[in-house]
């Protein structure tokens, strides 16, 4: 389905003044049983929280801490409340005329400094209480892509990998086309034994870090970019070549993985590879150690983007002539 340049504007300004994320949550007081309602809820830094006694009960609103944030002295008039979360916490608080902490009128905050992305995310946020922050769970030996479209307001879009901390970063996103700069891409591999889930994809904007607003907005999605390849077999009479393409205009690196039958890794720590535009890589499976003897699968995980590396496997016969080709696919979008 196609768009006109109208409509996306169209709909990128009323995403924008919904205000996808610094969103605002009404939390009600209820005199007739004291209570607030709902009792708990979940926002993500930048969010703010609106306390409501739309009945006028002798009530207020009074952090457990005592000091993060208060309503003020208990008041029997129609009043509200506002406070703007800036850092991840739970956090309890209560009535001080008919609740104290976890008893009576209370309530909890919960406070998340990101939210998950998985492998086909797409969503539409904005900046204001920038940067956002999402976690992206990584299998071992695999690769990943975060994309981020300005939509609306300001355009100048900053995406980072950091640690765990949100704060050390790790690698920065580059303009998919440098001269217009409007989308960010972001890619890498964990060529590691282990999952990762602790770092963060950290979207801001490098020209109002400080007072970006709901009428920035964004567009991020996430796609997994390994490559998977269902057969091949260096076993008996049988000799497989790899064939990897980079048909993009920038360089790839990346490792070819091969798998028993069973799933276990033939290859060590895997195969690296780097590839030039254009270029490709034609590679006997039966020199790479440990995989000469063995059938099963292969993967391959890159730091391109999302489709810019073909592959396939093909298996030769020698006392036949016969070939048998197995393309590699990637997870559908």
């Amino acid at each position: 389905m196609s768009y006109s340049r109208v409509a996306l504007l169209t709909l990128a300004a009323g995403l924008a003044a919904t205000g996808a994320h610094a969103a605002t949550t009404v939390v009600t007081l209820d005199s007739l049983t004291n209570s607030f309602n709902p009792q708990t809820v979940t926002v993500r830094i930048g969010d703010t929280v609106r306390w409501e006694n739309p009945d006028a009960g002798f009530h207020n609103v009074l952090s457990d801490d005592g000091t993060t944030f208060s309503s003020g002295p208990p008041a029997a008039t129609a009043w509200t409340y506002s406070f703007t979360f800036t850092a991840a916490a739970t956090l309890g608080y209560h009535c001080e005329v008919h609740g104290a902490p976890g008893f009576g009128m209370f309530g909890t905050v919960v406070v998340l400094d990101s939210i998950e992305l998985a492998h086909g995310s797409d969503m539409t946020e904005d900046l204001g209480g920038a940067p956002d922050r999402y976690r992206i769970g990584q299998q071992p030996y695999s690769s990943y892509e975060v994309v981020v479209d300005a939509l609306a307001g300001n355009p100048a879009l900053q995406v980072d990998r950091t640690d765990a901390t949100g704060s050390t970063v790790l690698q920065s996103g580059v303009a998919v086309t440098p001269t217009i700069d409007m989308s960010q891409s972001l890619r890498w591999e964990n060529a590691t034994a282990s999952a990762v889930d602790t770092e963060r994809v950290r979207v801001g904007n490098s020209t109002c870090p400080g007072n970006c607003t709901s009428n920035d907005a964004y567009r991020v999605r996430a796609y997994e970019t390994t490559l998977a390849i269902p057969r091949f077999n260096q076993s008996g009479t049988q000799v497989s070549v790899v064939i990897v393409q980079n048909p993009s205009n920038v360089a790839v690196s990346g490792h070819i993985y091969f798998w028993s039958a069973a799933g276990a890794l033939l290859n060590g720590t895997g195969l690296a590879f780097t590839l030039g535009p254009k270029a490709a890589l034609v590679q006997n499976a039966g020199n790479v150690p440990g995989v000469s003897g063995n059938a099963g699968t292969v993967t391959v995980s890159h730091n391109g983007r999302y489709g810019d590396l073909a592959c396939k496997v093909v298996a030769l016969e020698p006392a036949t002539g016969f070939s048998f080709d197995s393309p590699a696919f990637l997870r559908a979008r």
